[in-house]
């Protein structure tokens, strides 16, 4: 009970003194979170790029060429009122 007034005291200016930092840590938390979303987001792309590179290694490896540059979804409607690619009839 001697020292409580300065020991009281002595806490306050600790915490007056250590403020600034504990203001600084949600902005911290928040740019941490984000740097974390970026990287999983880099490491899915590399995944899908792996994915893509080892697919078109086994087309190559199988030797059979696609007939086509970019694949078309059939009987796909954007909006109910128009399609925007129309199937064909084939004559």
């Amino acid at each position: 009970m001697k020292y409580q007034k300065q020991a009281m005291l002595g806490l306050l200016g600790m915490g007056l003194i250590a403020s600034p930092w504990l203001s600084q840590l949600p902005a911290q938390f928040k740019t941490y979170n984000s740097g974390i979303t970026i990287r999983e987001s880099e490491e899915l792309e590399r995944i899908k790029a792996e994915q893509r590179a080892a697919t078109a290694d086994k087309i190559n490896s199988l030797g059979v060429t696609p007939s086509f540059s970019k694949l078309r979804i059939r009987n796909y409607l954007d909006s109910k009122k128009r399609n925007p690619r129309p199937d064909l009839p084939v004559i």
